[in-house]
């Protein structure tokens, strides 16, 4: 897969609602232990996180793409796996970024 066929509405989804997770626990309900980072920073929380934002990317591509073009982002058309690979790169990537922060 070359780099220009990741999709980029996958990578930027996924990369920010990551941290969703995080955000909740600064902000709202801070732990008693201190770390922000929960289930979502877990690899099998990123991959079930990453398959939805690829399902529901899939079922609004229309309108992503839509979107990406009034950003001045308009893609080729890129598939099904492109997104799926696109949002999981983004995710785990980020739990690659946090490992050393992330509690066991």
């Amino acid at each position: 897969m070359a780099i220009g066929t990741f999709y980029l509405p996958a990578l930027a989804i996924s990369s920010v609602r990551m941290d969703v997770e995080p955000a909740y626990y600064w902000y709202i309900a801070p732990k008693p232990d201190g770390h922000f980072h929960g289930f979502s920073h877990k690899f099998m929380g990123a991959t079930l996180m990453a398959f939805g934002v690829a399902a529901l990317l899939i079922w609004k591509r229309k309108e992503a793409n839509r979107l990406a073009g009034k950003l001045h982002l308009a893609q080729p058309r890129i598939g099904c796996t492109g997104i799926v690979v696109s949002s999981s790169l983004a995710a785990w990537s980020h739990i690659f970024w946090t490992l050393p922060s992330t509690p066991t």
